[in-house]
């Protein structure tokens, strides 16, 4: 039921994420289209973000932030440059909205350290992913499954 997916806005769409991240939900044989719709794309370069839009069936599009986030569960920061993200993101943790911030982070170690602080104090989720593709324990278990593989 529709109602009841995870509705995501994504927030700028100068990247490949933009069709990554809604070839995973907007198309009827998508994996997670069940579970959740890229249902609004947010862009300071409204006709990109048009073209994108109708690409990728996404019903909404927008260069206003704050409508970009209304009637979303999260938002997903993904632009190409750091130079947007610290906006975005903070407009949506504000707003309440939790989200999950691409890299480059941020542009500075001020602006990482006041949205992780507006997460907690208005306790809305903020969370980034790229990192832990260089963590210990991942490397060492994706070796192990190459060593798996072999036997």
């Amino acid at each position: 039921m529709e109602s009841e997916k995870i509705k995501i806005s994504i927030l700028e769409c100068d990247s490949g994420h933009t069709e990554a991240y809604s070839m995973l939900t907007n198309f009827v044989d998508s994996p997670f289209a069940e579970e959740a719709i890229v249902n609004c794309i947010y862009s300071s370069d409204l006709e990109l973000a048009k073209k994108k839009a109708q690409k990728l069936n996404i019903p909404k599009v927008t260069d206003n932030i704050k409508d970009a986030l209304q009637n979303v569960d999260c938002a997903m920061v993904i632009g190409r440059y750091a130079d947007s993200h610290y906006f975005l993101a903070k407009t949506a943790l504000s707003e309440g909205v939790p989200v999950f911030l691409d890299k480059p982070f941020v542009e500075n170690s001020t602006q990482a350290e006041e949205l992780v602080s507006i997460s907690r104090k208005r306790d809305v989720p903020l969370m980034a992913c790229s990192p832990f593709r260089f963590d210990d324990g991942l490397m060492r278990f994706k070796e192990d499954i190459k060593i798996l593989k072999t036997i």
